[in-house]
């Protein structure tokens, strides 16, 4: 019996035999993780997904983009995993650079009217500008007391207007590879005031003293027109005129002053008109 006892006390204490093996059965996800760690990989690598199926284990990878990272240069772009989520841009252009400030200009046919035109700078401009004038066309005589402005200084715009109603243009400014524009609009009256100039007495009388140089007017989309005479000149004249819808006038018109009757044009047409007094001071008008 004594034998016995100690054979059972040796067989507990004997070591079990070397190839007695263990299998200890794991979850999947328990394998998968061990291997990932065997593998180098961290554990944050990977994510149990919320939404498996019960009767399996599955893994799903997190985004790799983390956090992201704000991009600092006013863009309003996000970046994640290097991908690039476009906002509303937060750029403002700080290279100097200037505006134009013009007013636009009223007035009767064929009557100088002037308009101021200015370099307003921004962003530290200082200059110069060159300026010119674009889109005048037959229907807009122009010119620029200056063509080259610094900063912040203006020049004067005289222009008259050949054509009835509203005539868009443009002033522009270049200064170097900036370029502005500004549009100006002259709105003319249909009304044609024809000015007797200084030295209308004078033998043989000046070329010019109607205004354009060969005295002659031409006017479009000016329908019905009003037809005003004023004597700038030293002594009194008489205006006569010819045509149809284009009274003859008979009053003597003082220095300074205006005929007391206007004469109308209600059609197309070609009239002419002279100083009774001074046969040769003669003048043409072209209405369209």
């Amino acid at each position: 019996m004594r034998r016995n006892v100690a054979a059972l006390r040796g067989d507990r204490l004997r070591a079990p035999p070397r190839n007695f093996g263990v299998v200890i059965a794991l979850p999947r996800s328990i394998r998968v993780f061990a291997i990932a760690c065997l593998l180098g990989l961290t554990a944050t690598a990977f994510a149990c997904s919320d939404n498996a199926d019960p009767g399996r284990d599955e893994l799903t990878a997190p985004s790799t983009g983390g956090e992201g990272n704000g991009n600092g240069n006013g863009n309003g772009n996000a970046s994640s995993g290097g991908g690039t989520s476009s906002g509303a841009s937060g750029n403002t252009n700080t290279s100097p650079t200037f505006t134009l400030m013009a007013t636009d200009l009223t007035g009767e046919l064929y009557e100088d009217t002037t308009a101021t035109i200015m370099v307003v700078p921004q962003n530290g401009f200082t200059g110069p500008v060159t300026l010119t004038l674009e889109g005048l066309g037959t229907d807009i005589i122009g010119k620029l007391d200056k063509i080259t402005l610094n900063a912040s200084e203006s020049t004067t715009l005289t222009a008259k207007s050949t054509k009835g109603g509203a005539v868009p243009f443009v002033v522009k400014g270049t200064a170097g590879s900036v370029v502005v524009s500004k549009t100006v609009t002259f709105t003319a009256e249909k009304i044609l005031t024809l000015r007797l100039k200084m030295g209308a007495n004078a033998t043989p009388a000046a070329p010019d003293i109607w205004g354009p140089a060969d005295g002659k007017f031409m006017v479009t989309n000016a329908l019905p027109l009003t037809v005003k005479f004023q004597n700038l000149d030293s002594v009194a004249h008489t205006l006569h005129t010819g045509g149809t819808n284009f009274a003859h006038g008979k009053t003597s018109v003082m220095q300074n002053g205006f005929d007391t009757e206007p004469r109308m044009v209600a059609a197309a047409g070609t009239r002419d008109g002279y100083m009774h007094d001074k046969g040769g001071a003669h003048f043409t008008l072209d209405v369209k």
